[in-house]
């Protein structure tokens, strides 16, 4: 492999791009090329989005005061809000986003959700789901209806999307760390809609992280739309026929972007590419980096963010409507159930288990779920999902009970979960409490004793244990806030 050239030292920003790098910018944008390595070293910003569990549009200005009123939004994402960058910072790095009140985020990531649409009731697959800012996205548009299935091939990345999903709320949710192509050959055609976030160049992280370019070449380049050729096909045998499958990338490469898209739709004739192109703020993709020739015209209905031209630091979207190809049939599989499961535990375990559970939320067990027992932990696992793809998951569903020594007791999870107004026993904390209970701390507490979710600003924070008057919090140590934490 040749070594890379670095550009000159003539500015700022060409001396930390890689030359080969620089010199394609030019080819793709011409006259607009300065402006675009510009916006790409310039100091990153950050778009700020309130859980949808919080409510209505000022749910932002809520929790993290006025100054949001007047904050610019993301065309492709109005909830989302971009505050001043070291505002956002600020956030990003605060209580609010460790509460799962807020997330931060590049605008551009939000691209990939505003492409694949969620619906309620949508079965939903994020394919490469880590660290886990699109898999909340979409959780808030299915707003508790249907089935999201996180994934991500790493074992720690998994870890921590298990906990932004924990902390965000979600119920109907698993999480699994399986290789693309072990999903596809269990689960065949069982998703409306998969998310394929697919690993690139990363060109547009150059401007984020200090070292970025420092691995790209252009044998880089085309290593990783090899490696997206074969993940685009594993995502597509796991679309139920008609269904959707929506590409995306953080680089600005064609052939990563629009070349990928091609060959796919070589591939398979009878899928149909949707038009991304009129989404608001997106520019079209780029037909004229490409030789005329077969399908190539189509690939102008993806959707490209430049950094100098929309917010966020880059993305490239396509949105796949995948043919009739025969498939297996997702009802031909068996569904989990706890008659079926070999993971079940004895009757008296699951009696154990139900009775904590109604003791602190009385209606869940209502739900369309079904109680699975794993060792020391329970979930409730939607109803209706293969059992193969339950047991391929890490998380097979909620969290709701953990088991200390010989006691069931109630999960963090179920905790965050909740709807208002449904747990058994709940206390509304001011500033003040919150900020006592969010750091261990116990405080003085009107109520009766027992097992109490604490709420602030109509966010669940966990579980505290009232008696004699005194709440005292129940949350795990990892989640605590430090001694000198402000919730400002």
């Amino acid at each position: 492999m040749r070594a890379r050239r670095r550009a000159s030292r003539g500015s700022r920003g060409d001396r930390d791009l890689p030359a080969d790098f620089v010199a394609a910018a030019q080819a793709w944008l011409g006259e607009e090329a300065a402006e675009f390595l510009d916006a790409l070293r310039a100091p990153p910003s950050l778009a700020v989005r309130p859980n949808a569990a919080l409510g209505d549009s000022e749910a932002l200005e809520r929790v993290t005061g006025p100054a949001a009123r007047a904050w610019p939004r993301v065309p492709w994402w109005p909830r989302a809000a971009l505050p001043p960058v070291s505002e956002a910072a600020a956030l990003a790095a605060g209580p609010l986003a460790l509460l799962g009140a807020i997330y931060a985020q590049d605008a551009a990531s939000l691209l990939a959700v505003a492409a694949l649409d969620p619906r309620p009731g949508e079965r939903i697959l994020d394919l490469c789901a880590a660290p886990g800012g699109k898999s909340t996205a979409i959780l808030d548009r299915l707003l508790g209806e249907g089935l999201l299935a996180s994934n991500d091939i790493d074992r720690r990345r998994a870890r921590d999307l298990v906990r932004t999903l924990e902390q965000w709320g979600a119920r109907a949710t698993i999480v699994s760390q399986c290789d693309p192509r072990q999903l596809a050959a269990a689960q065949e055609g069982f998703f409306d809609k998969v998310l394929v976030d697919a690993p690139c160049s990363g060109e547009a992280m150059f401007g984020r992280r200090e070292f970025a370019g420092a691995n790209w070449s252009l044998e880089h380049v085309q290593g990783c739309a090899r490696r997206q050729q074969h993940l685009l096909e594993s995502a597509r045998q796991l679309v139920r026929p008609g269904g959707v499958l929506v590409y995306t990338t953080c680089t600005f490469n064609p052939r990563e972007n629009e070349e990928v898209i091609l060959a796919h739709l070589d591939r398979h004739g009878d899928d149909l590419l949707d038009d991304l192109s009129q989404l608001p703020g997106v520019s079209p993709g780029r037909a004229d980096l490409l030789p005329a020739s077969g399908r190539s015209a189509e690939v102008a209905r993806c959707a490209r963010i430049w950094p100098h031209r929309a917010p966020g630091m880059g993305h490239f979207a396509a949105r796949i409507i995948v043919g009739d190809t025969p498939r297996a049939s997702a009802g031909q599989r068996r569904p989990a159930s706890q008659s079926h499961s070999p993971r079940s535990a004895a009757d008296d375990e699951s009696a154990a288990v139900k009775h904590v559970v109604a003791g602190v939320a009385p209606h869940l067990l209502n739900r369309d779920a079904a109680l699975l027992l794993r060792g020391a932990n329970a979930y409730l696992a939607p109803r209706g999902v293969p059992e193969s793809l339950l047991n391929q998951a890490m998380v097979p569903g909620l969290h709701v009970a953990e088991k200390r020594g010989t006691t069931w007791r109630p999960a963090h999870a179920l905790a965050k979960a909740i709807d208002r107004g449904t747990a058994a026993r709940s206390v509304g904390l001011s500033d003040e409490a919150a900020l006592a209970f969010l750091k261990g701390q116990p405080f003085p507490c009107i109520g009766g004793d027992g097992l109490t979710l604490a709420i602030w600003m109509g966010l669940p924070l966990g579980w505290g244990r009232q008696r004699q008057g005194v709440l005292a919090s129940l949350l795990p140590s990892g989640l605590r806030l430090a001694g000198t934490a402000t919730l400002a």
